[in-house]
């Protein structure tokens, strides 16, 4: 008969409710289980993956196989897979954040929230074998975020397959501009997207350039770019230029300009974002989801109250087009704050709106093409609707199939009973500014580049505690109290 142990950082208020629970959801369970929690007697941090390498050595000789689980949470279908696995495997599926007892009264998971594809983390089921060959958790992440994608790079780099999931071609509806005169013009009737240029603020959009604009003389300058989506005046946003280069650029106060390029090719869809943060001072350009560059304002942001938004062209003045672009455009999206780095991967691969925002905060602006009347483009999230003027408009694939190497998941819903701050560094940890979270953000951005190094010098060889008291839990399981 096999044998299971569970780890779980110890939390007094929670650990007796977690055992009560789970007599109920593992009494089908075909093998002998036992719950140990493990206690960190310090004031430092709670560091998770350390606790979890302790609680396995400390009982590796009398167990077959291991879930890692977190103190916040407990399962609740009882058809749950508990059993071995070959490769380290997640339980869970999707999450709802609860208070404990309120699990009675579930009828049905249908509004929980699915997990991403790559999040691994929360409850993870690994044999012995497995355990060792990865070299455990890493005992560095003080304050617990982080460690559970630390383990699936650890999991990569020790030779284990992943999951192969072929996704599908993705299609979009787009605007078809000419060159010439096509646009869009957006009124900007809410007082958000009047200021949107005057503080942190953030715009996207899918596109895909015909040619390149040619180089023109300076009397005919106004042709030789292409400008995709900003306000006009000094045309802050995103441009194509003639040799080739995608640009995100803005003022300062005193008229200086300020941009960020890379090279991109014709007749492929691009994701672009552009940021500002007016904290830092840093303008930001993403493509298809990753980090390109920045450049920092030496002054204060020019203020572009009122001027309008354009699609496709930066102004048309005295009947003049300036910079009118010639390709395809889709999904516009405008936010009044800086997107972080998970928000914009997210909305890349998911777009900015699937049956809810993709965003910690809904848009000012989003402009999908999916909906509209004559010649308005209807703005999704507010009432800022553009007026399109010569637009065709054309369903295009913007996104090819593709592999995607997941982490294994199984089937299992869990109710989160910890605070609702606790939940978001949980579910969104990318998205906390928290002092210790940015440590560990930081930490394993770092160990990305030579994970292989790291994998060997930081796990179960090098986890240094000492027990303070070691005791039965409520007559058959264990609370083990230790200093790291």
């Amino acid at each position: 008969m096999s044998k299971l142990a569970f780890i779980i950082p110890y939390d007094m208020d929670l650990a007796e409710n977690q055992l009560n629970h789970y007599k109920e959801i593992l009494k089908n369970f075909q093998g002998q289980y036992k719950f140990i929690f493990v206690e960190q007697k310090s004031n430092r941090p709670v560091n998770k993956g350390k606790l979890f390498n302790i609680g396995y050595l400390l009982n590796k000789n009398y167990f077959d196989y291991f879930c890692f689980q977190d103190s916040y949470l407990i399962a609740l279908n009882d058809d749950i897979n508990f059993e071995n696995t070959r490769v380290p495997t997640c339980l869970l599926s999707s999450i709802k954040k609860l208070k404990f007892g309120e699990q009675e009264e579930i009828d049905g998971f249908t509004d929980f929230e699915k997990v991403e594809d790559n999040f691994f983390d929360g409850a993870i089921i690994s044999s012995k074998e497995s355990f060792e060959k990865i070299n455990g958790f890493s005992n560095d992440y003080w304050g617990s975020s982080y460690v559970g994608k630390d383990f699936l790079c650890r999991l990569v780099n020790s030779g284990f397959d992943l999951h192969e999931k072929i996704t599908k071609s993705k299609y979009k509806n787009c605007a078809v501009f000419d060159g010439m005169n096509s646009r869009i013009d957006i009124n900007c009737e809410t007082n958000s997207l009047k200021r949107l240029t005057d503080g942190n603020f953030s715009i996207s959009c899918w596109f895909s350039v015909e040619n390149f604009p040619q180089f023109r003389p300076q009397s005919n300058k106004h042709f030789s770019e292409y400008f995709l989506f900003g306000r006009e005046g000094y045309h802050t946003g995103i441009s194509v230029t003639h040799d080739g280069k995608l640009k995100v650029g803005m003022w300062d106060y005193k008229s200086n300009y300020y941009y960020v390029t890379c090279k991109i090719d014709i007749n492929i869809f691009y994701h672009v974002v552009m940021t500002f943060n007016n904290q830092t001072d840093e303008l930001k350009l993403f493509l298809n989801g990753n980090y390109i560059g920045k450049s920092v304002l030496q002054g204060q942001q020019k203020r572009l109250t009122n001027n309008n938004l354009h699609i496709g062209m930066a102004s048309f003045e005295r009947n003049r087009p300036m910079h009118p672009f010639q390709g395809f455009i889709s999904e516009c999206g405008a936010w009044d704050y800086t997107l972080n780095d998970a928000e914009i991967l997210k909305i890349y691969q998911k777009g900015i709106y699937n049956d809810y925002y993709n965003t910690s905060e809904t848009p000012v602006g989003y402009w999908s093409f999916e909906t509209g009347y004559d010649n308005i483009i209807f703005d999704s999230s507010k009432d800022n609707h553009g007026i399109s003027q010569g637009l065709q408009y054309a369903k295009k694939e913007i996104k090819k199939p593709s592999t995607e190497y997941l982490p294994y998941r199984r089937n299992g819903y869990f109710g989160f009973i910890g605070s609702n701050f606790q939940y978001k560094l949980f579910t969104k940890s990318d998205e906390i500014e928290l002092e210790t979270n940015m440590a560990c953000k930081n930490l394993f951005t770092s160990r990305m580049y030579d994970m292989e190094k790291h994998l060997k010098e930081d796990g179960l060889g090098n986890t240094r505690f000492r027990i303070v008291k070691r005791e039965n839990f409520k007559q058959d399981h264990e609370l083990i109290q230790v200093i790291v």
